[in-house]
């Protein structure tokens, strides 16, 4: 047996054991919540006090935090820190094992994944959002906005922006695999917000009309326009991380699309 398979492998011991200690505590705060032990409203300690009261690191704890958002179990509030959101949305165990970017090929994969669904996800969204799910949508998106106009990366509202987005979708099986998946979106959009382009006013601009054109066709109930959106969001958002630069789509093409 080759070392490397062993399932005595040091590396691969300890990230099962990541694994497990990152799923306890996402299992403890959901119990918590479902429970109404952790009420709707109720602010989280800090994350150097929770990850001190758990007994695991900053990584482990972030990843469970990550998950929780995701779901819509959690939200974070600029300035004031990690609470609760309400009873969870969707408490069903998620379809496959939440996955952990390893390389850079694993982002990429990420990013094909998302390719394949999101664009989906926002035309669903566009035929099925009601009110509340409007609502939540606009908020996230003036949440993003705000963020992002200071100078912050913003990742974690981006986060819930397209989380309330998949959670209009009213699909459980979207909202329960997007959800696995949050930890390599999230890293993702941190790289892509840390890159250095020579016009970051520039950027912040396109960022910004990327999510105003996909709320406008969600609000508009367009799923083809919203399909088309979130396509060309994904793509610059991956062009950005691997090249630099936005997607090398012809804005005219998106135009036909969002005319549709």
């Amino acid at each position: 047996m080759n070392v490397a398979d062993s399932p005595q492998n040091p590396a691969e011991m300890s990230e099962r054991r990541r694994k497990s200690l990152g799923e306890g505590v996402y299992a403890t705060i959901a119990g918590q919540i479902a429970s109404g032990e952790l009420p709707a409203g109720h602010l989280l300690p800090k994350e150097e006090e929770l990850a001190t009261e758990y007994g695991v690191s900053r990584t482990v704890l972030r990843e469970a935090l990550i998950r929780l958002r995701y779901e819509g179990q959690i939200e974070t509030k600029r300035g004031i820190g990690n609470r609760v959101a309400g009873p969870p949305l969707a408490r069903s165990e998620p379809m496959f094992e939440p996955a952990a970017p390893h390389s850079i090929a694993d982002l990429q994969a990420c990013f094909e994944y998302r390719m394949g669904v999101e664009p989906e996800i926002a035309a669903l969204a566009a035929m099925r959002a009601d009110r509340l799910d409007l609502t939540r949508i606009e908020a996230a998106a003036a949440a993003l906005e705000q963020v992002l106009r200071s100078g912050e990366l913003g990742a974690e509202q981006d986060i819930a922006f397209h989380t309330a987005i998949t959670l209009a979708s009213h699909n459980t099986y979207y909202i329960r695999t997007i959800s696995a998946i949050a930890v390599p979106v999230e890293i993702g959009m941190k790289i892509a917000g840390t890159l250095a382009p020579s016009d970051p006013t520039a950027r912040l601009q396109t960022t910004l009309d990327e999510h105003r054109a996909i709320l406008q066709a969600i609000r508009d109930g367009n799923a083809e326009a919203a399909r088309a959106a979130m396509r060309h969001h994904i793509e610059s958002s991956m062009a950005r991380v691997f090249t630099g630069a936005a997607s090398t789509r012809q804005p005219s093409a998106l135009q036909r699309d969002l005319r549709a």
